[in-house]
Parts: C-alpha cells; sequence; structure tokens
C-alpha cells in the first residue's frame, strides 16, 4: 500500500491537473519498499518512508518532462533543469529523496545504474579436450 497519495505529490509539484500521478506513486512505491527493505537498522521512520515516496513520485513526474531552470518566449529559449546520466539527481525531487535516504540505498542504486552491474565472462578459444595434444609431446 502507497504510503503518499495524489494530495501529498501534487503538494511538491506543479502537476497537469488532467494528468493522473498514479503511475509515478506506483514506481516511487516499489522503490521506496527496496529502501524499506535496505533499512536492516530501522533508522527509517514511517514518516521518513513516506517522504522519500513522495519525493521519488515527483523525481519521477518530472523525469516524463524536465522543469525549465530557464526559459524566454522571444526566440524560444529554454534551459531544462538536469541533464542525461544523473540519475536521481537529475531533478531536485530526486536529490531530495537521496538526502532522505539515510540509509545509502538510494545511492547505491544510481551508482550501480551508472556503473552497470559488471559481468566477467570467460571464453576457451583453444581445442576441444580430445583434440589437444598433451605439453610432452608437443614439438
Amino acid at each position: 500500500m502507497s504510503r503518499t497519495s495524489d494530495t501529498d505529490v501534487r503538494k511538491v509539484i506543479r502537476a497537469d491537473s488532467t494528468l493522473d500521478v498514479s503511475l509515478f506513486i506506483e514506481a516511487a512505491e516499489g522503490l521506496t519498499d527496496y529502501v524499506d527493505t535496505c533499512d536492516t537498522d530501522n533508522v527509517l521512520s514511517a514518516r521518513q518512508l513516506r517522504s522519500i515516496e513522495t519525493y521519488l513520485a515527483a523525481y519521477f513526474y518530472e523525469a516524463r518532462d524536465q522543469a525549465y531552470t530557464e526559459k524566454e518566449t522571444g526566440d524560444a529559449q529554454a534551459v531544462f533543469q538536469g541533464r542525461t546520466g544523473m540519475y536521481f539527481e537529475d531533478n531536485k525531487w530526486g536529490q531530495r529523496a537521496i538526502m532522505l535516504d539515510v540509509t545509502g540505498c538510494l545511492a547505491g542504486i544510481q551508482e550501480q545504474a551508472k556503473n552497470g552491474k559488471k559481468q566477467v565472462t570467460m571464453t576457451w578459444l583453444g581445442k576441444p579436450k580430445s583434440e589437444q595434444i598433451e605439453y610432452e609431446d608437443r614439438d
């Protein structure tokens, strides 16, 4: 069950009144549930988890259409908040969620996303065992 509400999320963002924010809340809920499982020392209160979920929902909402930091109407110029490759840090709502997560779980997720999960593999390029020549028999 969601910790935050449509009303809570709309309080922190300037949401289009016709846009349903429930999808953003759902995404935030799943991530906040994961943060809660990372909290093995039980340092996050229900209130903190609710705030994290609210800010994550706002993060997902803003990520769909980045907010302006600058805007000019004559000759249509615009500068958007954040940039690609910043993950949760690409807008102020994600930054706040990371700040509120004292467990470091969101920061860890972000680092994994930035670095990608590295997987080491090995491929044998030699002959199959049946075609190999013993070391002593080689010229």
